[in-house]
This record gives C-alpha cells, sequence and structure tokens, in this order.
C-alpha cells in the first residue's frame, strides 16, 4: 500500500480522539510541506487515518506558525501520589476526589484576571441571528431565565 508515492510505515503511536476511543489509521509516511505564505518547507510526519479529512497535529501546526503555545500563561499540575508513578501524575479520580467541590455542578467563578490578545488587524464579525425552531423556544428561554436566577449571565436590552 502506497501513499502519495511513499511506502506507508507502520504507525509509531496510537492516535486517540477527545473521547479516548482510538482513531484507526492505515501507517504513517514523512512528506514535505510548504507553508503557502512565508513559503517555509518542513519534513512532517503524517498519519493516514481511515477518515476522508485530514488532520494536522499539534506540532505541526506549530511548525508551520499556524498556532502558537504561550507556555507561561498555561497552569499545569505537577504531583506525584503515593499510589502512582511520578510519570503518570493524577488521574481524573484523583483530581475529582480532591477537588469535588469544584466540579459539583454548580456555577463559580475563579479568582485572577484574564487577558485576552486580539489581533487588531482582524476585523470582527457579527453574525445574523439565527431563527430558534418554534418547538425549542420554550426550553431555551428556561434555561436563559434559570441562568439569569443563577447569575451566570445578564439581560442585555
Amino acid at each position: 500500500m502506497s501513499a502519495m508515492g511513499q511506502e506507508l510505515r507502520p504507525a509509531q503511536a496510537t492516535l486517540r480522539m477527545f473521547d479516548g476511543t482510538e482513531l484507526p489509521t492505515l501507517g504513517m509516511i514523512t512528506a514535505t510541506v510548504r507553508h503557502p505564505r512565508n513559503g517555509r518547507q518542513l519534513s512532517l510526519e503524517f498519519y493516514i487515518t481511515e477518515r476522508e479529512n485530514p488532520l494536522l497535529g499539534i506540532d505541526a501546526c506549530r511548525s508551520l506558525d499556524m498556532l502558537r503555545i504561550v507556555e507561561h500563561n498555561i497552569c499545569d499540575m505537577h504531583e506525584s501520589l503515593h499510589e502512582s508513578s511520578a510519570a503518570s501524575g493524577l488521574t481524573p479520580t484523583d483530581i475529582f476526589t480532591r477537588y469535588g467541590d469544584l466540579f459539583d455542578g454548580s456555577p463559580g467563578c475563579m479568582a485572577g484576571e484574564v487577558h485576552l490578545e486580539v489581533d487588531p488587524q482582524v476585523p470582527p464579525v457579527q453574525m445574523a441571528l439565527r431563527r430558534l425552531p418554534v418547538a425549542l423556544r420554550d426550553q431555551v428561554k428556561a434555561e436563559l431565565d434559570r441562568l439569569v436566577a443563577n447569575d451566570v449571565i445578564a439581560p442585555v436590552t
């Protein structure tokens, strides 16, 4: 089996979806790609999936300067537990057990401020309102009323 004139190699990693299910792959290839704006060429590994749509991984996006992550703005928890190794870190169960009050379903606020940087060269876009199906209007109104009552949102006129 070949892709773009190259022989597929066995995949070096198992790709997983956000829900943990495996994304079936046929294999992988290495291809040279050129950034359409700056002309920079890079050699990137591509996993060939059984799906029709191609996927770019985070490393490829960062290499192509399509995505920038400001590492110092990301909160990270490094902790080793007595029950687990330092390499595995905290499990979801550990987090829910220790910090269950944060996941009780009630709205809340985190301390501190959020700073978002917006590119002034990109004009804002205002989309037209979409009509709400009549069958959903009562449910949407009830949810909006609940959010107002819980001080999650405030009405604007």
